[in-house]
């Protein structure tokens, strides 16, 4: 009886860093999707909590060996996308390669 809850707890303790793999970050209640398209990256906040002006999102696509970081200029309501310009320049990428974004 007593060894259920601790193997529930580590696999939701691993669950995270899975979904952090396959291009979206959590941090508190805040979450960002990343998404490739062509040249360009896109950061979407996707939970249900603004990120404020001052934010750094740092991303990466491992395919095209591109990384960086993004500082947000302006709060990121919920739904809302930042689209990095010729973040993988010069790769030209599929919308299913992955990526990966973490909230600093």
């Amino acid at each position: 009886m007593f060894r259920g809850p601790i193997v529930i707890c580590l696999v939701i303790g691993l669950a995270g860093p899975l979904l952090a793999q396959s291009g979206d970050a959590a941090e508190g209640n805040a979450a960002v999707a990343c998404q490739t398209a062509g040249y360009d990256l896109i950061l979407m906040n996707s939970s249900e909590v603004a990120l404020p002006e001052g934010t750094e999102l740092a991303w990466a696509v491992r395919f095209a060996r591109a990384e960086g970081v993004h500082t947000l200029n302006r709060t990121l309501e919920p739904g809302e996308r930042v689209v990095i310009v010729a973040a993988t320049d010069p790769s030209y990428l599929t919308t299913d390669t992955p990526c990966t974004v973490e909230i600093r």
